[in-house]
């Protein structure tokens, strides 16, 4: 549903009341985590922490630790956007030391290497001297596993650590991620661009937030328009049909 928040709040509707009748925490689990990046999308950061946090316990509950880390991890990131950068780093710490406990493999190491980034730029902490290297690292591997929306998520944020600490690997850096992004878009359908668009990671390509959100919108428009199009072509054989009838 991306691009579509409307048809996603109804799918999330629809998805919460079959989780409430069937009492299954895992079941819940995936309802508040949707509901929560809704609310995240939407600027409400308030709502998206109690969201996550319930996604978070009925994850535990159900036994599945890491999707109870990724929405913790979701909360350590609204809690750095909202400032709190001692509660954020203590929370990112306390997932990150679980983890290192269960032995994690590469891939489940890779949401606490993005999280950390993403803690970083907006400013709650020194980063390592190795972290943009280890995310451009994950970038190459992802794309040679042919995994592209890990290489491209990657790449930008590796490109914004190496930009932040005045490295010259943020161009070649910038140009992957940007080149990685219109690669999934082009397999989009159209009517979902517009969600891609509006996505943090996307490549700014030197616009405004402002010039971006009025591409998105352009994209969304033109998807609806393409919607009619096709309805009415539909409409149009179907009439021709019944005339050679």
């Amino acid at each position: 549903q991306l691009g579509d928040v409307d048809a996603a709040v109804r799918l999330a509707g629809r998805l919460r009341d079959e989780a409430t009748a069937t009492r299954a925490q895992a079941f819940m689990a995936h309802a508040h985590s949707l509901d929560a990046d809704l609310a995240r999308r939407q600027g409400k950061p308030a709502v998206a922490l109690s969201l996550y946090l319930a996604a978070e316990q009925a994850s535990s509950q159900a036994g599945n630790r890491a999707m109870a880390d990724a929405s913790g991890l979701a909360r350590a990131e609204i809690l750095a956007e909202a400032g709190q950068a001692k509660e954020a780093l203590a929370l990112w710490e306390q997932i990150r030391t679980r983890a290192a406990g269960a032995a994690l493999d590469s891939s489940g190491e890779e949401p606490l290497l993005l999280s950390r980034a993403r803690l970083f730029l907006v400013g709650t902490s020194e980063a390592d001297a190795e972290l943009g290297a280890r995310l451009w690292a994950l970038s190459n591997s992802a794309t040679a596993q042919g995994r592209k929306p890990t290489a491209w998520r990657a790449a930008h944020l590796a490109a914004c650590v190496f930009e932040r600490n005045r490295e010259a690997r943020a161009a070649e850096a910038h140009q992957r991620a940007a080149s990685l992004f219109e690669e999934i878009l082009m397999n989009t359908p159209m009517q979902y661009q517009a969600g891609l668009h509006r996505d943090p990671d996307a490549p700014a390509n030197g616009f405004s937030s402002q010039e971006r959100q009025a591409t998105a919108q352009l994209v969304e428009r033109a998807a609806r328009a393409e919607g009619r199009l096709r309805r009415l072509q539909r409409i149009n054989k179907r009439l021709n049909s019944d005339l050679r009838l």
